[in-house]
């Protein structure tokens, strides 16, 4: 028996992977949506969608794809205020996640990126850290600094004194006692300033291990950097979903996405095109060809949808 032929919209992801980089879907040139007299008119009853084959690759459970499937089909129904998606087990299109390369490239583009962003967040605590101690010890230095200025014309201050007591013929029992008086203050003062003296030698190699400790760290940042930038950089097509169709079947394949985020787009995104959407030109819509210019946060349907979705409604 000859295999069915099946039509097909497929939604290309084409990324510039730099370290900062935009990602934009990319089509293919599709072959045109069924019309209304091919299946029947769209949204006369609800389409149906569910779950089909997961690959554990993707390291999302049942459950998790559910939700995020029946969040992509109400996105559709709540727009126009009645059930044009709905979830059912049994008899729903099946949307199945196929694992290929281009995903398992997209799961090491992310996880090297997060080991570059915890590198990154390393370094600024480290930095922010050292720069807290190297503040306190600035102002311990230059109050040390003052205060043996201060201690050193004290001392010179008690020898010019000593000096001319002794010119005059010696010390009588009173100029003694202040003289041990004044000696002792000068004394204690030193044996503070000592301590503290360790206090900064200490703390001066210590800054200076930290420092080290954090260069090792930016080297080692700009290491997965330079190895980031040499695996991923340039550009790269990928294909993100698959809607295909024939008389008798229809089916959805989910192949790429970078997060979750990125996963209700693509549902939502391939869903459109169930229900008989082809791409609009607006380019914040789920339905537009490239993503570059959406906002990020809650994904949202916009007018040109929404209009889309009516014309194949009426």
């Amino acid at each position: 028996m000859a295999p069915r032929l099946l039509n097909k919209i497929a939604m290309k992801l084409f990324c510039g992977l730099t370290l900062i980089a935009g990602c934009l879907l990319f089509p293919t040139t599709a072959a045109a949506l069924p019309d209304a007299g091919e299946e029947g008119l769209f949204c006369s009853a609800a389409i149906r969608v569910a779950l089909g084959s997961v690959d554990e690759r993707f390291q999302l459970g049942r459950e998790e794809l559910v939700e995020e499937i029946r969040e992509a089909a109400r996105l559709w129904s709540d727009a126009i205020g009645q059930p044009v998606v709905v979830y059912d087990e049994e008899e729903g299109i099946p949307i199945h996640f196929i694992y290929e390369d281009q995903q398992e490239l997209t799961d090491q583009e992310r996880e090297l990126r997060e080991r570059i962003e915890r590198a990154g967040d390393h370094v600024e605590s480290l930095e922010r850290i050292l720069r807290t101690k190297e503040e306190a010890y600035q102002d311990a230095a230059s109050r040390y600094e003052a205060e043996s200025g201060a201690l050193e014309r004290r001392i010179e201050s008690l020898n010019q004194w000593v000096r001319k007591i002794n010119e005059k013929g010696g010390f009588n029992e009173d100029e003694l006692r202040q003289y041990h008086y004044r000696k002792q203050g000068v004394d204690r003062t030193a044996g503070e300033l000592e301590a503290r003296k360790e206090w900064l030698l200490e703390t001066g190699e210590e800054l200076k291990e930290r420092v080290d400790e954090l260069n090792r760290l930016i080297i080692d940042k700009n290491g997965l950097i330079d190895q980031y930038n040499v695996r991923f950089s340039g550009v790269h097509y990928m294909t993100q979903g698959i809607y295909e169709w024939n008389a008798t079947d229809r089916v959805i394949q989910i192949l790429q996405f970078a997060d979750r985020d990125a996963l209700k787009l693509v549902l939502a995104h391939e869903i459109g095109h169930a229900l008989g959407i082809e791409h609009v030109e607006d380019e914040e819509a789920v339905m537009h060809r490239t993503t570059g210019s959406r906002p990020t946060g809650q994904l949202r349907l916009s007018s040109a949808d929404i209009d889309a979705l009516r014309a194949v409604c009426r």
